[in-house]
């Protein structure tokens, strides 16, 4: 009898790989394949569905009363969802590179990951009203997975003038909230808001309701981007003039000159010179900065997501920007709230870990830092003053969240979106007491 169970589990398990093996293959072999890999969100726009997939018009009541700005894309519906060159779509590169499936679906190539000037495409962007010629692209790194991916457009200055009331970037960032987006969709732009008063860069942001050929593509938040025209607009030079770099010293503005002033900032750290570490660093910017990273629990920190610049002159400094702040808050677990981000910010030990640990030996600067805190937990970064904001930003997405989530059915409910939300709230009024903890601790 054991014999004869033994032979139907033998036969039934080689029937499951033999059919696993043909569903596997079979997907491969099709042009246009749904996004289905292990834990991704499966209602993923394909090649050769058409634009029809967005079931709202642009002209439908709901929109017609709505006082969000609505922008509308116009674009080749190949050069979004052509299957060689769509940049939209897994696509061609995804098909040829036979994707494994122990690779994480975030990480799988497709024709949205690709970068580059090829991969911008020429597009007309209608803002309520007013008609500009522009290009097109995925903004974005994992999250250009998701099936409603953040865009980004060029703007020329008259428009950056009346979207945004000054100069800034020639880049305009539709984000779909990062990896926030099947969450809450304003966790991000909620953190940007709130350190908006403090010693460091901040985008400002719009939420606005997209359409792709007049058809719906949900709500973004309309964002600057932070690269090198953003900073010499700022400071009225030349973009030519804007050292920027990313991580671990990836340069990106300024070149060789750039490279060669940010290594002397490392030799400072190596060195733990804390008079030329001084001399080079915008240390109020720096204070900010740290606390923003860890009171916010941005756990995609500092390994990633670190970026500085400075203008290349004899008396500037190097300033710290906060970057996509998506991974904070409550976004890891529900206890969030508890996790002592100066412990992580230790254990990484990147460059970035031994300056602040090398600058916090300094007597004055740890007064400094600490007393920063102090003001900054009883006014900015209060319970009570940022769960106004929250509360604030939490009223105005729960007007458009129901077309939302009928757009792309994520979150899945309405109570799955109030349970996210929620699980940010308690994160706001309990993070100040544990903060204090961690910072009397250094």
């Amino acid at each position: 009898m054991i014999r004869n169970y033994a032979f139907e589990i033998v036969f039934v398990f080689g029937g499951f790989i033999i059919f696993s093996n043909h569903l596997f293959e079979k997907m491969q072999s099709l042009n246009s394949t749904p996004n289905y890999f292990l834990g991704a969100p499966n209602h993923h726009i394909n090649s050769k569905r058409d634009f029809s997939v967005g079931k709202i018009s642009k002209h439908s009541e709901s929109n017609k009363k709505s006082d969000v700005l609505v922008i509308n894309i116009y674009v080749n519906k190949d050069d979004f969802f052509g299957f060689e060159n769509g940049i939209y779509t897994l696509g061609e590169n995804w098909h040829n590179n036979q994707p494994k499936v122990n690779t994480a679906w975030w990480k799988q190539n497709a024709n949205y990951k690709q970068k580059g000037s090829k991969w911008e495409k020429k597009c007309q962007v209608d803002f309520d009203g007013k008609i500009i010629d522009s290009k097109i692209k995925i903004n974005g790194n994992n999250t250009r997975a998701y099936p409603q991916k953040s865009l980004r457009f060029k703007i020329d200055v008259a428009t950056q003038r009346e979207f945004w009331g000054e100069e800034t970037s020639k880049w305009l960032i539709l984000r779909n909230s990062g990896n926030d987006w099947d969450k809450t969709l304003f966790a991000d732009v909620f953190m940007s808001k709130a350190i908006s008063n403090l010693n460091v860069y901040s985008p400002k942001s719009r939420l606005v309701n997209a359409f792709i050929n007049d058809y719906s593509w949900g709500f973004y938040n309309a964002r600057e981007r932070m690269d090198e025209d953003f900073f010499a607009a700022k400071h009225d030079v030349r973009t030519k003039d804007i050292f920027m770099v990313e991580n671990n010293g990836s340069i990106e503005n300024g070149g060789k000159e750039a490279k060669q002033d940010f290594e002397k900032l490392k030799n400072a750290i190596n060195k733990k010179d804390l008079e030329k570490l001084k001399e080079q660093i915008d240390e109020d910017n720096f204070i900010d900065y740290i606390i923003i990273e860890t009171f916010f629990n941005n756990i995609d920190w500092p390994s990633n997501n670190v970026l500085l610049f400075k203008i290349n002159d004899n008396k500037s400094k190097w300033q710290f920007v906060p970057k996509d702040l998506d991974f904070g808050l409550a976004y890891s677990s529900e206890i969030a709230f508890k996790n002592n981000m100066f412990q992580v910010l230790e254990n990484k030990n990147t460059w970035l870990s031994q300056l602040f640990s090398c600058l916090m030996k300094d007597e004055n600067f740890s007064t400094k830092f600490k007393q920063r805190v102090e003001f900054l937990l009883e006014n900015d970064l209060s319970s009570h003053q940022l769960m106004l904001l929250f509360t604030h930003f939490e009223k105005q997405y729960s007007k458009i969240m129901p077309q939302q989530i009928q757009r792309w059915r994520y979150p899945r409910t309405i109570d799955k979106w109030k349970s996210n939300v929620n699980a940010n709230k308690k994160f706001i009024s309990k993070r100040g007491e544990f903060y204090k903890k961690h910072v009397n601790q250094l």
